[in-house]
């Protein structure tokens, strides 16, 4: 509303700044701004609509229909609030570009999220691969103190984790600074063997038979990308 009134007063007080279109190109194309305008805003405040509906957790049902008003009114004025400010922006840049900018922003989370996963990915590996070095060059000691063939050494090397440890000494290795931060999660959680675990990010394998052989439980469900194309792992 106030971008269209400021607009107004361009036509009508600062004459000839801004003029009304006359020529049936100028209405077309005016018409077709002003139907891109008003899709894109639209656009974007169902879309907003619906990621601050996924962001607050909202499930619909019949018995909370007080809480769920109470929060569709704190969604609609989010989402209008949302929809002002590309308002605001659209008269400056075009509605393409509001809508581009609309959309980046909302996988910013997203993009974090999987930077993160990635740099946690990253860090895990190079730290397995320190692991294998440090073995091959213990197993590759021979009397005479030379190095035998590392090849064989870095062969045994099958740490699956993908956490980031719980370092407990300067001796300690990734694989038991893993199987550390492991215990010390499950024996918070007191897992037991009547418990069903879910474990989200679990890396790879290892995660899953460690819990699994060292609490008893009656099952585990392990989810993480890197499983391969089932992307699960049951025990």
């Amino acid at each position: 509303i106030l971008c269209s009134g400021w607009h107004v007063y361009q036509i009508v007080v600062k004459e000839g700044r801004y003029t009304v279109p006359i020529t049936d190109c100028q209405l077309s194309i005016t018409t077709d701004l002003v139907c891109c305008s008003c899709i894109t805003l639209y656009a974007i405040y169902k879309d907003s609509a619906i990621r601050l509906e996924m962001q607050a957790g909202r499930r619909r049902s019949y018995e909370k229909k007080k809480e769920d008003d109470h929060n569709n009114t704190d969604v609609m004025f989010s989402a209008l609030a949302r929809t002002a400010m590309a308002a605001i922006v659209m008269p400056l840049v075009s509605p393409a570009a509001v809508l581009a900018g609309h959309l980046c922003l909302g996988r910013l989370d997203g993009m974090y999220s999987a930077w993160i996963a990635n740099m946690q990915r990253k860090v895990a590996s190079q730290r397995a691969r320190n692991d294998t070095k440090a073995r091959s060059a213990r197993i590759g000691e021979g009397k005479d103190g030379k190095a035998k063939n590392s090849n064989t050494a870095t062969s045994t090397s099958t740490n699956k984790w993908s956490n980031l440890g719980l370092w407990t000494s300067n001796d300690c290795t990734y694989s038991e600074a893993c199987e550390n931060l492991a215990h010390a999660l499950g024996d918070a959680a007191k897992l037991n063997s009547s418990d069903a675990v879910l474990s989200c990010g679990c890396g790879s394998i290892d995660e899953v038979r460690y819990f699994k052989t060292q609490y008893g439980l009656r099952h585990i469900t392990g989810i993480d990308p890197h499983l391969g194309d089932t992307g699960n792992e049951d025990a």
